[in-house]
């Protein structure tokens, strides 16, 4: 990884703590987690006939941040996320002891170390923050059972000439990770994943946010 690479990935840290803390401020900590948990059952519930995710799955949740999807599920969960010791320190909305199903770990996603294989892995628009995307699919390719789903949301680029001026800029700071559709597509299928499904979830002018449920087929 670049010098560059490892400053602006050190730099979008310290934004995304700072962006939470301002963003959660004026929020009451029992509305706004019920607001977030509707959020993430209505996600569930529009992925229902493209995701298998049954009752007994083992999930990870990575990059989970304060108030992740491992919020509402009910199966053996572990999320990661490199900012967990310091939302639960400075974040009221983000207590770890209210999940018991949950196992937290503090880690880059790049950086974990996985001592379990799981059913399904959610990775909800965290990729785009790592500092080595490569890696971190590989790593998320790794921690996956065959026959298992990944479902990775991110933004995309809708204009290629905006991404390479993004990169070339901090005009997103916070995302270290600047790709269009066809870059996202080649990193997944490099990695070794099969593409099930990809779709814009949500469109803008700028980006798109684009879910992709992926799976591995053999070791």
């Amino acid at each position: 990884m670049s010098a560059l690479q490892k400053a602006k990935w050190n730099i979008a840290q310290k934004l995304e703590l700072a962006w939470w803390k301002r963003y959660l401020a004026d929020k009451d900590v029992a509305s706004y987690l019920v607001w977030k948990k509707e959020y993430w059952l209505k996600f569930i519930n529009d992925l229902e006939d493209k995701i298998s995710l049954n009752s007994n799955a083992k999930i990870l949740d990575a990059g989970c941040g304060p108030a992740g999807i491992f919020t509402v599920l009910k199966q053996e969960t572990t999320a990661v996320d490199p900012l967990l010791d310091r939302y639960a320190e400075e974040i009221p909305h983000f207590k770890p002891s209210h999940y018991s199903n949950v196992r937290f770990v503090t880690s880059a996603i790049e950086d974990y170390n996985a001592v379990d294989e799981f059913d399904t892995i959610f990775c909800l628009n965290a990729i785009n923050h790592t500092k080595h995307i490569e890696k971190s699919c590989k790593v998320l390719y790794n921690a996956l059972k065959p026959e298992g789903e990944l479902v990775l949301s991110t933004d995309i680029h809708r204009h290629t000439f905006l991404k390479w001026i993004f990169n070339l800029l901090p005009g997103d700071a916070l995302h270290p990770q600047q790709h269009t559709l066809a870059d996202y597509n080649e990193i997944l299928r490099q990695t070794g994943f099969e593409i099930k499904a990809d779709f814009a979830y949500n469109t803008g002018y700028v980006f798109n946010y684009h879910i992709f449920v992926v799976t591995r087929t053999s070791k």
